[in-house]
C-alpha cells in the first residue's frame, strides 16, 4: 500500500485536482466562447484571451460546486474527489479562487465595461453554486448567464481592445 506522500500518490492526488475543477465541461465553454468570438470576426489571440478567462471562472465554479456539496456528497456521492480524498477542501478553495482571479483579472484587462458582464455571468455561477438551485432557481442562473455569453462577444470583438 502507497503512503499518501509517496512521490506516485502525490502525482496521481495532482491529478484528480484536475476532477474537481470539471475539465470537460470547462473546456467546453472555453470552446464555445473562442468560436463565439471568432465567429463574431475577432482576433484569434482575442478569442483565446477571452476562452482563458472563461476557463477560470468556469473551473472557479465548477471547483467551488465540489467545495459546496462536499459534505452531502460524503453520503450520496463518496467517489467524489473532495469525498474520496482524492482533493482536499483545501486545494479546491485555491481552485475556486485562482480560476475567479484569472477570469476576473483577464477581463479587467478588457475594461470596466468587460469586467463588469465576465463578473455577472461568474456571480450568476457562484450564485447556482451556493443557494439558487437548493432553492429550486438554478434555472435562473442559466437564464441570466447564458444571454449574458451568447451577446457579449460581439460586444467584446467590436468595441473591446486588451488594454494591458
Amino acid at each position: 500500500m502507497m503512503s499518501p506522500t509517496s512521490p506516485h500518490t502525490q502525482r496521481r492526488l495532482g491529478f484528480h485536482g484536475l476532477a474537481v475543477i470539471h475539465p470537460v465541461p470547462s473546456a467546453i465553454n472555453a470552446a464555445l466562447v473562442a468560436s463565439l468570438a471568432l465567429v463574431a470576426g475577432g482576433d484569434p489571440a482575442v478569442a483565446g484571451i477571452l476562452a482563458v478567462a472563461m476557463l477560470g471562472f468556469q473551473a472557479s465554479i465548477g471547483a467551488l460546486n465540489d467545495v459546496v456539496d462536499a459534505d452531502q456528497d460524503r453520503v450520496a456521492k463518496p467517489a467524489k474527489p473532495i469525498p474520496s480524498g482524492r482533493v482536499s477542501g483545501g486545494l479546491a478553495v485555491a481552485l475556486v479562487i485562482i480560476g475567479g482571479a484569472v477570469g476576473l483579472g483577464i477581463s479587467a484587462g478588457f475594461g470596466a465595461a468587460v469586467l463588469v458582464l465576465g463578473a455577472a455571468g461568474y456571480a450568476s455561477g457562484l450564485a447556482y453554486d451556493i443557494f439558487m438551485r437548493r432553492w429550486g432557481l438554478g434555472w435562473l442562473c442559466f437564464a441570466a448567464a447564458f444571454p449574458l455569453l451568447l451577446t457579449c462577444h460581439r460586444f467584446f470583438i467590436e468595441f473591446v481592445e486588451p488594454v494591458i
